[in-house]
């Protein structure tokens, strides 16, 4: 009986391992889209505001690397341009906007990762 306990307990320890394992392999690109830039300001005259996917705001600068995720909040009279990293496009920001970076900058597709 403690033999059929002991082999019982074993494989349910290797499916919540493999449950485990699929469910962070599924996360995974989700989680490194939000880690890699996406674009970045290359000017930036007047104010304006990042908001960062964790809610966290700073103000835009040149130079600032842009995240899926980045709202960017452009005063009146002032400019924003950003580059793209996926298709080096420059993306030039209207003053007294709110935009979402992915919205102009789409993100670089991730591969597909398989946990076995």
């Amino acid at each position: 009986m403690k033999k059929i306990v002991t082999a019982l307990t074993i494989v349910c320890i290797i499916i919540a391992q493999s449950f485990t394992n699929q469910v962070l392999a599924d996360e995974l690109p989700q989680f490194l889209a939000y880690q890699s830039p996406i674009g970045i300001v290359v000017e930036a005259k007047g104010n304006g505001k990042i908001t960062r996917f964790n809610k966290s705001v700073i103000s835009i600068s040149k130079g600032e690397k842009l995240y899926r995720g980045d709202s960017l909040k452009i005063a009146k009279g002032s400019k924003v341009v950003i580059e793209c990293y996926n298709n080096n496009k420059k993306w030039n920001i209207p003053q007294n906007t709110l935009v979402a970076v992915h919205n102009g900058c789409a993100p670089i597709q991730l591969p597909q990762v398989e946990v076995l």
